[in-house]
């Protein structure tokens, strides 16, 4: 349970770490995981304004962060990462509150052949912002943001997704695919993909969609006898649950599941 001002971590060898955060304070979190070390972290926001989380990954490291807000009020998380030679980080954000957030992400791919797996899975009964940024500093290094967004009565997003590639950085790959789906007005969400490539000898796309769910398919399941609450439930558990499986750990993934079906289906049904 976090619930100091300041905390370090130091992580040494493999093991998996949830944390906890729950302060009326603005919470400064240090993770620094050695060379080497394969860990899984789960960090779940319970209550904090602001959150400042950095995460330095050794050389060789693999690290699984999947980060779960749960807060009734709004908070804003500013986290930062480097990534050393041949490192891998797994990064995830998963948000079915009905709070607004706000939510900084910049992961500088310090070393050659480092890579980062970015996702995040939004509900969105408020507004929600996410500006994100995978920075590739070393040749080599490879990216995948994946972000997926569904948007209620109400609710606001707007994703900012940049790859950045250095020059030098050669054989490095940026790829992006960022989907909002929305229930009002497509103008709720606004969906931003950046690609700033200095450097010839590289790989990068992005694919992204913003729009509407098909009245065609709420009008098929509920034909088939489901209510547009039960009809709502399923579209948006099928767009947001997939978060749940980057969780390596099969007991914590069905937890995360049971607990994401729960949720949804008590947002949705409102």
């Amino acid at each position: 349970m976090i619930n100091e001002l300041a905390e370090t971590l130091e992580i040494n060898q493999p093991q998996s770490v949830q944390l906890i955060v729950d302060s009326a304070e603005e919470c400064h979190l240090c993770v620094n995981v050695k060379e080497n070390v394969h860990c899984a972290l789960v960090l779940t926001i319970q209550n904090a304004p602001q959150i400042e989380l950095k995460l330095h990954c050794g050389q060789a490291s693999q690290v699984n962060l999947f980060v779960m807000n749960e807060s009734a009020s709004k908070v804003a998380l500013n986290q930062t990462a480097e990534v050393k030679e041949d490192g891998l980080l797994t990064l995830s954000f998963a948000e079915f509150n009905e709070a607004a957030s706000s939510i900084t992400s910049t992961v500088e791919l310090a070393g050659t052949a480092a890579v980062c797996n970015m996702n995040s899975a939004l509900l969105c009964k408020m507004e929600k912002e996410m500006v994100m940024m995978i920075h590739h500093k070393a040749s080599l290094t490879s990216s995948h943001m994946n972000h997926s967004g569904v948007l209620l009565e109400g609710g606001k997003l707007f994703v900012d997704a940049t790859g950045k590639i250095d020059r030098g950085a050669k054989g490095s790959k940026s790829h992006q695919k960022s989907r909002a789906l929305t229930f009002d007005q497509p103008k709720s969400a606004t969906v931003l993909p950046q690609l700033l490539i200095d450097e010839n000898d590289v790989e990068a796309s992005h694919v992204t969609s913003v729009g509407q769910i098909d009245e065609n398919q709420m009008y098929y399941l509920q034909s088939r006898g489901l209510s547009k609450s039960q009809a709502t439930q399923l579209i948006t558990l099928g767009a947001l649950m997939p978060i749940a499986e980057v969780l390596e750990d099969e007991t914590l993934k069905a937890q995360m599941k049971l607990k994401i079906e729960a949720k949804v289906n008590e947002v949705c049904s409102m």
